[in-house]
């Protein structure tokens, strides 16, 4: 008896991977019909499993972009993608352990070869040599774990690109991307960094150009169709252009994080956002007359409500279908604004504003500034009068505030402030506005302007 247990085990256990293969070989078809509707060839070319391990190699051909970006969309025909992805070649390497039964990596996508239209661009460039070697030693990998079959985390490997020659070069590199899926209504993403940079001569001009990105997280939870959340996080972002060796133009953000909600009242939709950011950093240069603008620790918090869910539902079931005419779409968001909503800045605060234009210098300290506009319920029709029968419905109040001294400080340097300061009242050492707009007209603290 004892005997005859051990052999059903042992055929047990030689029938399960062999079952299992079976499993994934059923899998993999299936996988294989699913892209070839979204316009992607795929041919094994390399079979190296075993008893263990399902090991094999496949060709992936992007045969017909317009399915896999819909290309039926305006926008992306016109960035030309077809001309660029069409015949874009992939390998695929796929391993996964028969027995014991743990679906788990590896898949690594890789990219071998460029279209016609691409590569004719390439040989074109100085840089073809170096290109052409980074794409044939699998400088751009795409690592895929499996759970049960079924997509669940990607990770990018880490790309370090420079190309030189001569005056040019060209640098790329990206760190640390990784997504990670539980389903696609709740997924993450992260990057370590994202960078650009090129250094290029032509005609005795020199241009140098340098774009980063930090620590970026994102993650996004949908319970329903209309309750969602999405938070994100940024560590720095930085863009700058130079001229002959000149800064033109920079632009810097830094430490901001944000929140975002979806969800539903009754009858209606609210969204609401807030975020917070450290540093705001922007530069311009035209002609020897710059412009500097710094803006630090800003919070603001908005909110979008009231919007009418069943009309809001409509709208964004017709967009999401892309098998629409723009008179339909037009339509759907006409009864949005009929059935009215309402839209505030519940705070703006902003520690320090400094603005410098060509020396001369505006600065602010603990700047507020609040809002509250409505849409009545109307029966509008979206025309080319539209915009002036919208103004008899809309309510508005907007209250600004800031630091009487810091006001007067700034008359001095742009006298045109001394032109509004009569408009504002004061209170202990702050300056306020309160404006309101109703009935088409408009008020600065209860005094009509117009």
């Amino acid at each position: 008896m004892k005997k005859i247990l051990i052999s059903l085990l042992f055929i047990v256990l030689l029938t399960i991977p062999a079952y299992i293969n079976n499993i994934i070989n059923n899998e993999v078809s299936i996988k294989q019909q699913e892209l070839l509707k979204k316009g992607i060839k795929v041919e094994e070319i390399q079979n190296n499993s075993n008893y263990f391990v399902f090991r094999k190699k496949y060709s992936l051909i992007l045969v017909d972009s317009e399915k896999l970006f819909s290309l039926q969309n305006k926008a992306a025909q016109a960035l030309n993608l077809k001309r660029y992805t069409n015949n874009t070649r992939f390998e695929a390497e796929v391993n996964l352990i028969q027995y014991p039964f743990i679906v788990q990596e590896d898949i690594n996508f890789s990219l071998t070869a460029v279209n016609t239209t691409l590569q004719k661009e390439i040989n074109e460039s100085e840089f073809r040599d170096k290109i052409k070697a980074f794409i044939k030693n699998k400088g751009i990998v795409l690592n895929i774990v499996l759970d049960n079959f079924s997509f669940a985390s990607a990770k990018l490997k880490d790309i370090n690109l420079e190309l030189k020659e001569k005056e040019n070069s060209l640098g790329a590199i990206i760190k640390g991307l990784k997504l990670q899926i539980h389903n696609e209504k709740d997924f993450s993403y992260a990057l370590k960094e994202l960078s650009f940079k090129a250094d290029l001569a032509a005609a005795n001009k020199n241009t140098k150009t340098q774009f980063l990105i930090k620590n970026v997280d994102y993650s996004y939870k949908e319970k329903e169709k209309f309750n969602i959340t999405e938070e994100s996080s940024l560590g720095k972002m930085n863009f700058s252009l130079a001229v002959n060796k000149k800064e033109v133009l920079a632009f810097e953000f830094s430490n901001s994080k944000s929140t975002s909600n979806v969800d539903t009242n009754l009858n209606n939709i609210n969204l609401s956002s807030k975020s917070t950011t450290g540093n705001i950093h922007f530069y311009f240069l035209d002609k020897m007359k710059d412009v500097k603008l710094d803006l630090l620790d800003t919070n603001i918090k908005v909110n979008l409500k009231d919007i009418n869910l069943q009309a809001i539902t409509r709208l964004y079931d017709l967009y999401t279908s892309q098998e629409y005419e723009q008179k339909d779409l037009e339509r759907e968001l006409e009864k949005v604004i009929n059935a009215g909503l309402i839209f505030d800045i519940e705070h703006l605060n902003i520690a320090s504003f400094n603005l410098n234009i060509m020396n001369q210098n505006i600065h602010f300290k603990d700047v507020k500034l609040d809002s509250k506009m409505s849409l009545e319920k109307n029966t509008i029709e979206m025309n080319t009068y539209a915009l002036e029968a919208l103004k008899e419905k809309v309510l508005a109040k907007i209250n600004f505030e800031v630091n009487t001294s810091d006001l007067e400080k700034n008359v001095l340097t742009f006298p045109i402030i001394g032109q509004v300061l009569p408009l504002f009242k004061n209170k202990k050492d702050k300056s306020i506005l309160e404006s309101e707009y109703k009935n088409k007209q408009f008020f600065i603290n209860n005094n009509r302007i117009f």
